[in-house]
């Protein structure tokens, strides 16, 4: 962040905060120190003090009384308290208010390194800060504070890791900078200030350090980054040394006529970048030759690259030296003349710590189908990029010949249209200096698509300069013919003359630039139980065979060997009386009941045998041996599900007869030796399931309310949102049965539905097919239950067992999600596209609505004032509106939340309830009833849900091959989390939480 001069390259304005950053030397910082009146810092490494401020400080659209001095040791002052710094170091933006000085893993406790703070309202100081912000910021009207807060970080240093034993870095080096905080009743301004000879480093041995301004997250029904700015210039190292992108690519795209799109699972992209000469090379990974082929006209995947590290013309900037690495890319491609389309969304998330600067693809989208062995050819191209505040755009039209294997050629076109959102400044003196259009000139372009290792490679050289394609200057730096080694920088003199400078990491005069083996000039840089493997320009550390990194990526520890839990008892599961316990490696194990009794393996439960079964082993246990009969004696037998045979035979009387269901013969069927009487089998209860009664039949097309009533499942079509009530027919006739809860999957047409007789979780195809009980063991009253049509999971709560758990749509896996503070929770339902769910908890004291992710983290509650007994939850992805019937309360149904339409209207939406014995239809804006099916008995109705003839639009990351987990993908608002079963002991179980 040092500076080769006094001068204000940075201005800001971020709501109500102003910001002039500024190079000095020591002496010109503002009055420190115990002769200034500063309070100190305690010493350490993470230290933080709060301040009450006698006038409140302006940050973005809020104004703070108190502030949190996170002078935290770490280079910042937070306007809220602060998280723990394994929150946000090398994590910027952080998730709370914070003005960052320059902020990293920093350390005073060799007691040689101080912070001092204090809040001054002097007139000499406040004239000071004035001078500061009226020279920054001339165009605007004259200053004068009323109040500063002076913050100091003096002489601090590199907190050293763990695995090099705690306290500051032993190599000498020592930062020392100041931010002054100056406030008008409306208004404040933030002044950093770094003195020229005390700035000796740029970067911990863990983390980048980062200067800038972080809002934290805005929050209501979602989490979202809030506005975020980072003070940087074309000095900082980070910028002058990036030469790498990493990321990866997701997607759907469908070639040609196929029917059949090719998915992108996190396919990996990697580009490389010859800052020097603008040269971007680009490879994407593990793409098939159905689609790899037709990729190749689209060097626009990987275009942006060249824009933001383009070689620049003198009075031009490219796109990193204006918005840095951290921005949204959307792209339009239309081929011609068929007309496809293809979107590109892409996502910079900044530079991690390898110094890469990291992007998220998705490719979504239809593009012509190119012969297989085809090659493309792309004709040099220019862009014209128009700049604003926060907004960049760019099209053009662009040509490409495909050369074919016969020899022939076609040529073709697409245009090309792009749109760059990033966190912009009014103030930035950067951007206000450049010209508002600048031109990218594209050539040399080349692709391939490499069959044999399905990689797809593109590469160009790219420049920025005038839109009116001016002369270049002839200097050697920017026409690319300086001869400076690709891992150096070439510095522009006076007329034709340049210097090159061999970049970070390596060593000679610039035209010849050798990598610095760091790892045999410092042998113990990477710390006990690593090995150091150098790398060009940098270097990697690997740990030793038998460890691996911690949870910090830098301390190597000893890996855990296995241990067999079935050999050593450390199992859960049941005694070995009722259960095996299966040992499958690693620290995995499998847990099954023994033959005789049922359970997942960790309760078993001896079956409950019939009446044919007993009758048998009593008859079997007579005997003076043990389980043998009597000789002469009758045994009875039991078919498959242990009920008697009909047909029943003494083989030493050589006679058969027929029986009932309890075994009583039936009186004239007995038969002699060698004849068998004809037995009819035994009366079967009535069907459970769609049956062949012509009154009762499968769903017709269209869309239908779904409601249970006793031992049936009830449905009427809907017409817009009006009920067909003439046409309510059954569904699914389930007799002793009581269902509760019920839910539509509209991907396989199945309801599922939960029933506290027996109890169990059950689902039918409402195609016709017969139910399937998914989940029978450890449930107590299963009542409100869900489906996740994306991710493929089901939902449910259990008012006794007070839990909310979730499975596979077929049963095979199941996790208990929260079984915290639930007294009765009842309805539930999900927000597969956002990620939520949402559970009412008919806690008679203290009733409430609440949500979650998914996954069950970021639990909140939404609402508890003024309820009664709420239940019977509906949520409109549409409107983002959650409504709720009260059995407690007068209120027919309550919403919370909501939107509007572009035009301002207030979405219609219409709710289903279940009260008085009927199925209600309830205008929620008139806020009354418009229509009321009542079935012929008016009794037990509980559940209701609807079956949409279609799936709700949206997706989410589980959509597309289980989101790359191996168990459970559980939908988050930005991503996933991979959870395992509770059943599972970790079988080939890998777990990630808040996976994007």
């Amino acid at each position: 962040m040092g500076r080769q001069g006094q001068r204000w390259p940075v201005w800001i304005l971020l709501l109500g905060l102003s910001v002039c950053v500024s190079g000095i030397t020591r002496e010109e910082l503002f009055p420190f120190g115990r002769n200034a009146g500063d309070r100190a810092l305690d010493e350490g490494s993470d230290e933080t003090q709060e301040i009450s401020l006698q006038k409140p400080v302006t940050f973005y659209s809020g104004q703070f009384s108190q502030i949190y001095v996170s002078i935290n040791t770490n280079g910042f002052v937070a306007l809220e308290k602060p998280a723990g710094e394994s929150e946000y170091l090398g994590n910027m933006p952080a998730g709370f208010g914070m003005i960052a000085a320059l902020q990293g893993d920093l350390d005073t406790s060799d007691g040689e390194g101080k912070v001092f703070f204090r809040q001054d309202s002097s007139p000499a100081l406040l004239q000071q800060a004035a001078d500061h912000i009226n020279r920054a910021f001339p165009e605007d009207d004259v200053v004068n504070p009323i109040s500063a807060v002076v913050v100091t970080w003096v002489d601090v240093a590199s907190h050293r890791t763990e695995s090099r034993g705690d306290g500051p870095e032993p190599s000498g080096r020592r930062n020392t900078f100041q931010l002054v905080i100056a406030s008008l009743e409306t208004q404040s301004y933030a002044i950093l200030l770094y003195p020229r000879e005390a700035m000796q480093f740029q970067s911990t041995s863990s983390y980048t350090m980062h200067a800038g301004f972080s809002k934290g997250q805005d929050k209501y029904f979602s989490s979202k980054q809030a506005p975020y700015y980072r003070i940087t210039d074309d000095t900082e190292a980070s910028v002058r040394n990036l030469a790498e992108m990493n990321g990866k690519v997701s997607g759907r795209v469908v070639v040609g006529n196929s029917q059949v799109p090719v998915d992108f699972a996190s396919n990996d992209l990697h580009s490389y970048v010859v800052v020097n000469d603008g040269r971007a090379y680009v490879a994407i990974s593990a793409i098939p030759p159905i689609v790899g082929f037709s990729l190749q006209p689209l060097s626009s995947v990987g275009g942006i690259i060249g824009w933001a590290f383009a070689l620049q013309q003198p009075g031009f900037k490219n796109g990193f030296s204006i918005i840095g690495g951290v921005f949204r890319r959307q792209a339009e491609v239309t081929f011609q003349p068929g007309g496809e389309r293809l979107t590109i969304s892409q996502e910079f998330k900044g530079i991690d710590e390898h110094d890469h600067l990291m992007v998220d693809t998705r490719l979504e989208g239809k593009i012509p189908e190119l012969p297989q062995g085809a090659t493309v050819q792309i004709e040099p191209y220019t862009e014209i990029y128009q700049y604003s505040t926060n907004l960049i755009t760019a099209s053009s039209t662009r040509e490409y010949v495909i050369n074919l294997q016969d020899q022939s050629t076609q040529s073709r076109s697409f245009k090309f249209r792009e749109t760059i959102t990033f966190e912009g400044c009014q103030h930035d003196e950067v951007v206000r200096a450049l010209p508002s259009t600048q031109m990218l000139s594209v050539d040399q372009v080349f692709v391939m698509y490499d069959r044999g290792e399905e990689l797809l490679r593109y590469a160009m050289t790219n420049k920025i300069g005038d839109v009116n394609g001016g002369q270049t200057e002839e200097n050697p730096c920017f026409t690319g013919r300086h001869g400076c080694d690709t891992n150096a920088v070439c510095r522009p003199g006076q007329g034709n003359q340049f210097t090159c400078e061999c970049a970070a990491g390596f060593t000679g005069d610039g035209r010849a630039c050798n990598d610095i083996d760091e790892c045999r000039e410092t042998p113990q840089i990477c710390g006990p139980n690593a090995v150091c493997n150098n790398q060009p320009g940098t270097f990697r550390c690997e740990c030793q065979e038998g460890f691996q990194f911690a949870s910090d990526g830098q301390t190597c520890v000893e890996v855990q060997r296995p241990v067999d839990p079935c050999r050593i008892g450390t199992h859960d599961c049941d005694v070995p009386e009722r259960a095996r316990c299966s040992y499958t490696g690693g620290s995995s194990y499998i847990c099954t009941c023994l033959p005789g009794f049922m359970g997942d393996g960790r309760s078993c439960q001896e079956y409950e045998k019939t009446r044919c079964q007993l009758h048998r082993e009593s008859v079997l246990g007579a005997g003076p041996r043990g389980p043998r009969p009597v000789p002469g004696q009758y045994v009875p037998t039991c078919d498959a599900q242990g009920e008697y045979d009909p047909m029943q035979c003494h083989a030493s009387a050589g006679q058969c007869w027929c029986v009932d269901r309890n075994g009583l013969e039936i009186s004239g069927t007995r038969t002699g030796p060698g004849r068998f009487p004809e037995c009819p089998g035994h009366d079967v209860p009535r069907p459970i399931g769609p049956t062949p009664d012509p009154n009762i039949s499968p769903l017709p097309p269209g869309s239908h309310i779904l409601f249970a009533q006793s031992g049936k499942i009830e449905y009427i079509p809907l017409e817009g949102h009006n009920l067909k009530k003439n046409e309510a027919k059954t569904a699914l006739h389930l007799p002793e049965k009581v269902v509760i809860g019920i839910a539509y999957d509209c991907v396989e047409k199945m309801v599922y539905w939960t029933d506290i007789s027996t109890p169990a979780i059950s689902r039918a195809s409402l195609q016709g097919g017969e139910p399937v009980h998914i989940i029978k063991s450890d449930l107590s009253s299963p009542e409100g239950i869900a489906i996740d049509h994306l991710g493929r999971n089901v939902f449910w709560t259990d008012s006794m067992k007070d839990r909310i758990e979730v499975s596979s749509l077929d049963g095979s896996q199941r996790r208990v999600l929260i079984n915290t503070d639930l007294v009765n929770p009842r309805a539930i339902l999900t927000d597969p596209t956002n990620g939520y769910i949402y559970w009412a908890d008919w806690n008679r004291d203290a009733p409430k609505i609440e949500m979650a992710y998914m996954d069950g983290t970021n639990r909140r509650v939404l609402a508890k004032d003024g309820l009664g007994l709420p239940n019977g939850l509906t949520y409109d992805p549409q409107t983002s509106l959650l409504c709720w019937a009260d059995a407690g309360t007068s209120q027919l149904f309550e919403c919370l939340g909501g939107k509007t339409t572009d035009s301002g209207v207030f979405l219609t939406v219409c709710v289903f309830v279940l009260i008085r014995g009927a199925v209600i239809v309830v205008d929620r804006h008139a806020r009354r009833e418009v229509d009321e099916f009542q079935p012929q008995k008016r009794t037990r109705l509980y559940g209701i849900t609807t079956a949409h003839a279609h799936c709700p639009s949206g997706q989410n990351y589980c959509s597309s091959n289980n989101g790359g987990c191996t168990h459970f993908c559980l939908a988050t608002p930005a991503g996933r989390s991979c959870r395992c079963p509770d059943n599972a002991a970790g079988l080939g179980c890998v777990e990630r939480e808040g996976w994007n």
